[in-house]
């Protein structure tokens, strides 16, 4: 059997020096491709060896060749973002008050799935009789048929009749779902040590996975048996939990089959605009103010009335068709605002006529940060933010002051 090659980076951190002959087999596959193209890697090649470098995706890609695993430089900050994103809401079940609290008092969605798990294997896997009609020479049946038709069989008559029995039907593909939202919930938060472990050991218990399953055709599978076991109170929960972790929309997440593998990555830089936007929300200065993610991609606004480059802004607050918020996401640690960035803010405030610009970095430290850049010629202000993980768990508008009044 083929040795599986293993490839461990980390979030923006240092290559990983591979073989030549061992990635000609990844190549062979078409998955080292499919892997450039997607933004997970970067390859760089010399005489006998690859360099193969992370980006900003973590996560984990899995084929009977190979393995490779990109963990988040900050892994508590990642699952802070998440928290913060507004699709988080989805990762928890509303009845479990654990899983929507504070940081501080959270139990943790590994240890939530493990208890969920524990339970399904004390209820025992999903399985069902289905009647299954067909022809055959010597059927089963309540009336005897065997003896009677073996008697006509020993006389050397023909036959073949309809018959109907029942089958005991498993979900085979039970195991391989649970894996795959095993796998969901290490790229949502980190997840203790014990916990994987146990999870995974009662995963093996419920059935084998013996086949890559993405997030997409997870959640049809766990859809389908909610549907067909409605009886099964902890299935029901399971599944419920299980759809609530793979969501299905977030943009910052990838699940899909490459090659003979499965990707699933979470990209920190959509994750940081997600999360970035739903902050804006809760402490902006006005619940009438809607939020967009990239509301001119695909548009045709030039930065000048008549060419120059299209307009893209990360996030825009619009009140009515009127932009009032523009804010541009940097996925980088700043204590002070890059000149670039600033040129860049204040040519999207002034084309779109908006009255607030916003620079959001990220905070080297624990502790947010704001102050106002300066004032545009048409009194747009510009503000500069970093923050840090105390605004991220607090999104009841506590800190509207910090990050707004330098505006006012």
């Amino acid at each position: 059997m083929q040795e599986r090659i293993s490839i461990q980076l980390k979030e923006r951190g240092e290559a990983q020096v591979v073989e030549r002959g061992k990635w000609s087999i990844v190549e062979g596959t078409g998955e080292a491709q499919d892997l450039v193209r997607l933004g997970v890697i970067k390859v760089r090649k010399a005489a006998n060896v690859v360099l193969v470098e992370p980006r900003t995706l973590v996560g984990s890609f899995l084929s009977p060749t190979t393995h490779i695993q990109i963990s988040p430089k900050r892994p508590e900050f990642l699952a802070i973002l998440k928290r913060a994103s507004n699709r988080w809401r989805r990762y928890a079940p509303v009845s479990d008050e654990r899983l929507v609290g504070r940081l501080e008092s959270y139990v943790g969605l590994g240890r939530k799935f493990r208890d969920l798990l524990l339970d399904l294997t004390n209820e025992g896997a999903p399985w069902s009789y289905s009647r299954k009609v067909f022809a055959t020479s010597m059927p089963n049946g309540r009336i005897l048929f065997n003896k009677s038709v073996a008697k006509l069989h020993s006389r050397g008559i023909s036959h073949r009749v309809i018959v109907s029995t029942q089958e005991k039907r498993h979900e085979h593909r039970l195991a391989s779902v649970l894996q795959t939202v095993l796998r969901a919930v290490e790229s949502t938060e980190p997840v203790a040590a014990q916990d994987k472990s146990e999870a995974t050991f009662l995963i093996d218990v419920l059935g084998q996975a013996l086949e890559y399953v993405t997030e997409g055709e997870a959640s049809q599978i766990l859809t389908e048996l909610r549907f067909d076991f409605p009886d099964r109170p902890v299935l029901q929960s399971v599944a419920e939990f299980s759809l609530a972790v793979l969501g299905g929309d977030e943009p910052y997440r990838i699940s899909q089959q490459v090659g003979r593998g499965v990707a699933e990555f979470v990209d920190m830089e959509k994750l940081w605009e997600d999360a970035v936007a739903e902050i804006a929300r809760a402490h902006g200065p006005s619940p009438a103010l809607s939020y967009r993610l990239h509301p001119l991609r695909g548009a045709q606004l030039t930065l000048m009335t008549d060419g120059g480059p299209r307009l893209d802004p990360d996030i825009v607050a619009y009140e009515g068709a009127t932009a009032n918020i523009v804010i541009d996401a940097k996925y980088s640690l700043a204590t002070a605002a890059d000149a670039g960035d600033v040129y860049q803010i204040s040519s999207y405030v002034s084309r779109m006529g908006a009255s607030v610009g916003i620079l959001a970095y990220v905070a080297p430290g624990e502790l947010t940060g704001s102050h106002l850049i300066g004032t545009l010629e048409n009194g747009a202000k510009v503000l500069f933010w970093s923050l840090g993980a105390d605004v991220f768990d607090t999104l009841d508008g506590a800190m509207y002051d910090m990050l707004f009044r330098s505006q006012s």
